[in-house]
């Protein structure tokens, strides 16, 4: 429901209520004809507005804007809009271009914009940044923004797109003229729900290392006992872990491989410690492919081929309950979609509420499509979307390994979290005040 549609019904309902005090209570305690809400239902009205709209709202009053813009009012929105009422906020994928070494835009495509037009494509919006940037993670309102060049130092800032409000470059790894920064490899973003902390997590050769925004230090702990088959793992809202799939094998793994061979590592920024999640039991016990690990509607999921051309989806309904795996799909595809001779197929990157899945596919050239399990044929529900950018400069997307990322808009601030925030750009030009 769109924001100035709930604003009417909560009115509406409020006049109702406004009405029957005036019959209940005798006229020195009844209330005036415009209802006057009490400070307490305002905030649970603003709470499950969308946050561009709650930008606009700031301007209704000075005690508004106070309310709207303090940290305890940002930090419970995003989390209600995440965990408990998810439709209240708008959902972009998001990404980079890298083909250029002077600067990088960031692209964002409306979710919402694109089922409403599969069959014309849709627009990528973009704004231009004044560094190479790379996108590290999406968690909670904020993008971690990397510094793409890797002989430079290794810097990091978080990024609201939605307010334009950025964290200023914190130097994680020096590099100095005779040696480039350590090789980091496996890296992790999230937020510690526990500590109301954002950090990261960084891999350099097996040493773990755990950076806290706002505290400007590292600290080391335990090594990571397993190696990881992606760069980059996924983050599961609600439960402050960071997860990948991984093996005991150091080596190139080479398909296909018992469904033992690999598990999900899992890393919990509140007690900073890693645990392992055994896989479901797959039809037939082996992994033909690559599988991909994902996190859908705030839930682990992994996705893998066991047998030609045939995707299964599966799902942990509870974080770290191994008998909560369950199966949701079976994705039939032609051998066209998804081609053999490259290792990563279908990555899914965001199931709706009807149960439509935005997946990636067609490798290495990846494009975006739409899987609809209600359609019993054997192809897509619907046809790959095509898309257009808005500037020439924003590529297609040709790795799936950590290209796309998930960004739920929010109005939390770098500032809440201890950080020297400057303003990068607005979204809208009419959204300014922040």
């Amino acid at each position: 429901m769109r924001a100035h549609a709930i604003v009417k019904k909560v009115f509406e309902a409020a006049t109702k209520w406004s009405k029957l005090l005036s019959l209940l209570l005798p006229p020195p305690l009844r209330p005036p004809t415009l209802p006057i809400l009490p400070a307490e239902l305002i905030e649970l009205i603003l709470l499950r507005l969308p946050a561009r709209s709650l930008l606009k709202f700031k301007r209704v009053c000075k005690s508004w804007k106070t309310l709207i813009s303090s940290s305890d009012f940002t930090k419970n929105q995003v989390q209600l809009s995440i965990m408990a009422e998810p439709a209240i906020s708008e959902i972009h994928l998001v990404y980079t271009n890298l083909l250029r070494h002077s600067d990088s835009k960031i692209g964002f495509i409306s979710i919402q914009s694109l089922l409403e037009n599969l069959s014309f494509g849709t627009e990528v919006v973009y704004f231009p940044m004044d560094d190479c940037v790379k996108i590290l993670g999406s968690c909670n309102g904020f993008l971690c923004l990397n510094n793409h060049p890797k002989n430079t130092d290794f810097k990091v800032r978080l990024l609201n797109p939605c307010t334009g409000l950025a964290s200023e470059w914190l130097t994680l790894f020096a590099s100095d003229y005779n040696q480039r920064r350590p090789p980091i490899t496996n890296f992790g973003f999230g937020y510690d729900h526990v500590n109301d902390k954002f950090k990261i997590l960084a891999v350099v050769e097996s040493s773990t290392r755990i950076y806290t925004f706002g505290e400007y230090s590292w600290i080391s702990v335990q090594d990571i006992p397993l190696h990881p088959l992606e760069w980059n793992g996924t983050f599961v809202t609600g439960t402050g872990t960071f997860n990948w799939l991984a093996t005991k094998i150091a080596s190139f793994i080479t398909y296909p491989v018992h469904q033992t061979t690999i598990v999900v590592l899992s890393f919990n920024f509140g007690n900073k410690s890693y645990g392992q999640i055994a896989l479901p039991n797959f039809e037939g016990g082996m992994i033909h492919r690559e599988p991909v690990l994902v996190t859908l509607r705030n839930s682990l999921c992994v996705c893998h081929e066991y047998k030609k051309s045939v995707w299964d989806l599966w799902m942990m309904k509870e974080y770290g309950n191994e008998d909560s795996w369950t199966r949701m799909f079976v994705i039939s595809h032609d051998e066209e979609l998804i081609p053999r001779a490259h290792g990563i197929g279908i990555r899914p990157l965001h199931m709706m509420e009807n149960d439509l899945l935005l997946v990636l596919v067609r490798p290495p050239w990846y494009q975006l499509a739409v899987y609809n399990p209600a359609n019993k044929g054997d192809r897509f529900g619907y046809p790959v979307i095509n898309y257009y950018s808005s500037d020439d400069d924003m590529p297609n997307y040709n790795n799936p390994r950590g290209c796309f990322y998930v960004y739920r808009e929010s109005l939390v601030s770098p500032s809440h979290y201890g950080l020297k925030t400057d303003h990068v750009w607005l979204w809208d030009d009419d959204d300014d005040d922040n």
